[in-house]
């Protein structure tokens, strides 16, 4: 049963085939151009944040913010604040406000954690645009490798989300298939195959 299982999980997410120092390695190797789609993405989900401190009726994220002190610096301020700002996004979706979610994995939550704690790290460390979406690329592997290694959703979550929130737009958009435009930097061999599997659709969304 064991091995059952994973075969289906690799057939479903090739990228467990490769460890994730090759994959990570093989993002490096990539050019930046080809995973900028990807603040696209973070700036659509960092929207929520905006949505939700703006809202009266939506206390957490305000609260969190406001508990970051003027004497936070360094990481500590840096984690704090990305921390606040994904929660305000997940409160923002999960009390149905009209804003539109870039899930990942098939989660809109995933995808709210994936890319705002990410886009928000790199605005307050100063990283360049280039940088960011490097970034996202790996936490993007990361969060589909880790998915890779639990259990999807239950079927009540699956109908929660098809019945209720009629409001939620979530776009579920195919990561993986805009990333077929980007091309890699060299094409040797087995780093060439893991670029391939980095841009099937099936990797870093599963909708």
């Amino acid at each position: 049963m064991q091995a059952e299982g994973r075969t289906h999980g690799t057939a479903v997410y090739p990228l467990v085939e490769y460890s994730v120092q090759e994959l990570y390695e093989t993002i490096l190797s990539m050019e930046p151009e080809s995973f900028r789609f990807l603040l696209e993405d973070a700036r659509r989900n960092q929207e929520a944040v905006r949505r939700d401190l703006e809202d009266p009726e939506l206390p957490l994220g305000r609260l969190l913010k406001q508990r970051i002190s003027g004497q936070m610096t360094g990481p500590l301020a840096v984690s704090a604040e990305a921390q606040a700002y994904t929660a305000a996004a997940g409160e923002a979706r999960m009390s149905g406000l009209n804003v539109t979610i870039m899930a990942i994995a098939g989660s809109g939550n995933h995808g709210i954690t994936n890319f705002v704690g990410v886009l928000s790290a790199a605005e307050a460390l100063g990283a360049s645009e280039e940088q960011t979406a490097t970034a996202l690329a790996i936490s993007s592997m990361i969060t589909i490798y880790i998915k890779a290694h639990i259990k999807r959703m239950t079927a009540f979550l699956r109908l929660r989300r098809c019945s209720g929130h009629r409001h939620d737009r979530r776009r579920q958009l195919s990561v993986g298939r805009q990333l077929r435009h980007g091309g890699p930097r060299h094409a040797d061999g087995a780093g060439d195959h893991r670029r391939n599997v980095l841009r099937r659709s099936e990797d870093l969304l599963r909708l």
